[in-house]
C-alpha cells in the first residue's frame, strides 16, 4: 500500500518519498505504512481504517517482522491521524504483535530506542519506553517487552510518565552498560539513571505494544526504530529532522 500524505522529494524530476536516513546498526525498523498486513500469513494488505493488523514487516533488512495469529489480539490500523500520517492504535487489551522469530536485538550492553507514539488520554498509566530495554515486570510493559516479563524494573512514579497528555512525541532511550538516558522531541533530557540489568541478559522475544494495556486509553504507535550501539548526535539530529519532517512534531537539535 501507499504510505499516507508522505513527505515527498524530487529526484532527478520525479517525487518520491524521503528515504529514511541509513545508519549503522539498525536492528529494527517499523513504519506505520510499511509491509502492514491484516493477516498474520501476510496475503491482505492493511488499507483502510479499522483493519486489524495480524503482520507487519521490519524495514531495517532484518527480518525482524512481528505478527499477531489471533484475530481478536490484533490492534488497529487508523488513517490520518497525525500530520496525515497513519497509526496504529491498541485501544482494548489484549492486542499486541509479537516477534515471529526469538532473534536477538542486541549483541552487547549498548542500544538507542528511538519512537513516534502518543495516547488519547491524560490518564494513561503507561511507563518511559525506556524500561522496555530493561527486560520489565509485566506492569511496565509499553512499545517494546525485550524479555519474558520476569525481571523487576522500578519506574512507577508519576515523574516516570511522559507520554500520557495526549501529545505525540519523539522519545530517544539510549542505553549503555554505565548509564540509561532518554529524550523527548530532541536534546531535552528527561532522565538519566544506571541500568538495572545489562542488555546482553534479556530474552530474544519482544513485543510490540504489551498486552497488559492500561484502560481508558487508546495507545497510536506511529514509528519505532532499535539500533544496537549508542548513536551520536549528529546521528540522533538526522533522525530528528526525518521524524520531525514527516510527522510535524518540534525537533530541537542536540
Amino acid at each position: 500500500m501507499k504510505p499516507n500524505l508522505m513527505r515527498m522529494i524530487t529526484v532527478m524530476g520525479k517525487k518520491v518519498e524521503e528515504p529514511y536516513p541509513v545508519i549503522a546498526n539498525n536492528e529494527l525498523l517499523l513504519i506505520v505504512g510499511h509491509g502492514m498486513y491484516q493477516d498474520s500469513a501476510k496475503t491482505i494488505r492493511v488499507m483502510s481504517d479499522g483493519d486489524r493488523v495480524g503482520a507487519w514487516e521490519d524495514q531495517s533488512g532484518n527480518a525482524r517482522h512481528v505478527q499477531q495469529a489471533t484475530a481478536a489480539n490484533r490492534p488497529f490500523f487508523r488513517k490520518n491521524t497525525l500530520n496525515g500520517m497513519d497509526s496504529i492504535g491498541v485501544e482494548a487489551s489484549p492486542q499486541h504483535l509479537k516477534s515471529v522469530a526469538n532473534a536477538a536485538l542486541f549483541s552487547g550492553n549498548d542500544a538507542t530506542l528511538i519512537v513516534v507514539y502518543s495516547t488519547t488520554t491524560a490518564s494513561c498509566l503507561f511507563k518511559k519506553p525506556l524500561v522496555l530495554m530493561q527486560a520489565s515486570n509485566s506492569s511496565n510493559r509499553v512499545l517494546i517487552d525485550v524479555g519474558n516479563g520476569t525481571t523487576s524494573a522500578s519506574y512507577s512514579s508519576a515523574t516516570d510518565k511522559i507520554m500520557q497528555d495526549g501529545t505525540p512525541y519523539i522519545v530517544i532511550g539510549q542505553v549503555s552498560a554505565a548509564s540509561v538516558k532518554e529524550y523527548k522531541n530532541g536534546s531535552t533530557q528527561i532522565t538519566s539513571a544506571t541500568p538495572s540489568i545489562a542488555l546482553s541478559d534479556v530474552s530474544t522475544a519482544f513485543y510490540v505494544h504489551s498486552n497488559d494495556t492500561p484502560t481508558s486509553a487508546v495507545h497510536k504507535l506511529y514509528f519505532l526504530a532499535i539500533y544496537s550501539r549508542v548513536l551520536s548526535t549528529t546521528e540522533l539530529n538526522q533522525i530528528g529532522g526525518y521524524l520531525n519532517r514527516r510527522f510535524a512534531i518540534s525537533w530541537t537539535n542536540f
